[in-house]
């Protein structure tokens, strides 16, 4: 057992605080470190890791209140869907066969539907998958979509596609929540909150997509924009599909080198 005290000063105020610690590595990778934190005197918070961890800490994590907490996990969602390119990728497979705005915004809601189940599933611990098995199943997701847009006509009940994998997706963003979740008294605001960043952050690519791919497939009369459309399907979908198959060989090669 050991007790120690760290103190840290600023001159300017601090919003983001990243503690990394490898305590008695060298005897054991399973230590049980306490943390009682206090920042800017408010009242000291707890913390409880095992082994090497990095702890990431804010003011609204020390001192949290609704809107601290909404609005930090609103913002943290908007980044977290413009930061996973897999994600972005598996939605424009999808938005690629989808012809009206009113389709491809079901298609992004039905996502959103999904995976605010199972990362609220998550959440509670009702749900675990490790990571790795996660993440290949949502590079899977992104190829079989990609593959597919070869096979179909029109994307019209793209929107249930998207409402399953959208569940294997949930998956992959509560791994980012859970350390986090952990660490404070309510589950539903934190949940909530990043849900609407997620959505607004898709509505913002689908927005920047819409008028491209409106474009795109305008042609001078409806044969030529059938045409267009196809065309636009065959190329658009290649790309995404070599990511998709680039992604799935490597994270399943790093399932296989798991130890179990």
């Amino acid at each position: 057992y050991a007790r120690q005290q760290f103190r840290f000063r600023s001159a300017t105020e601090v919003k983001r605080v990243k503690f990394s610690a490898t305590f008695f590595l060298a005897v054991t990778n399973n230590h049980h470190a306490a943390l009682l934190v206090s920042w800017g005197g408010a009242p000291p918070r707890l913390y409880s890791r095992y082994g090497p961890f990095d702890l990431e800490l804010t003011a609204s994590a020390i001192n949290p209140t609704f809107w601290r907490t909404a609005s930090e996990f609103f913002l943290w969602g908007m980044h977290h869907i413009f930061v996973g390119y897999d994600h972005i990728a598996f939605l424009l497979g999808l938005l690629l066969v989808a012809r009206r705005p009113g389709a491809m915004l079901k298609v992004v809601t039905s996502f959103t539907v999904a995976h605010s189940l199972t990362l609220l599933l998550a959440a509670l611990d009702v749900i675990r998958l490790p990571g790795a098995v996660t993440e290949s199943l949502i590079a899977a997701s992104i190829v079989y979509v990609a593959a597919e847009n070869y096979f179909i006509k029109e994307g019209r009940h793209r929107w249930i596609l998207a409402f399953a994998f959208g569940l294997v997706h949930g998956l992959g963003f509560s791994s980012v929540l859970r350390a986090r979740l952990q660490d404070l008294g309510s589950i539903a605001v934190p949940v909530v909150s990043f849900n609407l960043g997620v959505e607004v952050g898709q509505i913002a690519i689908l927005l920047v997509a819409l008028p491209v791919l409106i474009w795109i497939r305008k042609g001078s009369d409806e044969a030529a924009s059938e045409r267009r459309q196809r065309r636009l399907v065959r190329v658009g979908s290649m790309p995404i599909l070599l990511l998709g198959l680039f992604w799935l060989i490597d994270r399943v090669f790093q399932l296989n080198l798991m130890p179990f």
